[in-house]
Formats: structure tokens, sequence, C-alpha cells
């Protein structure tokens, strides 16, 4: 899928900012409030939680995450 030009200039704009003044965006991009999550999300979420504690699946930083998505 191929990022529209707007959101790729986003997130070249993103990339710039401070770790403060992204924490603070992320913060403003939360939902004021909860949002329900359905039984079987939940029930997805508990097992991808056990799969990371069991070391079973191994975690990547935002910087190999970024680089992976924009080779896409």
């Amino acid at each position: 899928m191929a990022i529209s030009a707007k959101v790729e200039r986003i997130i070249h704009e993103v990339e710039a900012l401070s770790d403060e003044e992204r924490d603070e965006l992320m913060r403003a991009l939360e939902p004021d409030e909860e949002i329900e999550v359905s039984a079987e999300w939940r029930e997805e979420i508990n097992r991808r939680v056990s799969e990371i504690d069991e070391g079973k699946v191994q975690l990547i930083t935002e910087e190999d995450f970024l680089r992976k998505l924009r080779a896409i």
C-alpha cells in the first residue's frame, strides 16, 4: 500500500520533532476515553503479550520498524 504524499510529509515532520515533542504529539492523539475491546481482541492481545514474555517473538526497535516500513 502506497503512502500518500500528505502522510509522507507528516512522517518527515514528526521525525524532525524532539523526543519531548513526539511524546506531546502522542498524548494529543490518544483518545480521551477508554476504548471498549471485544473479548476476541482481548484474547489476541493476551496471546501476543504471552509470546513476548515467553521469548517466542522478538521485538524490534522503532528505527528498524520505520526502516522496514519505508522499504515497503
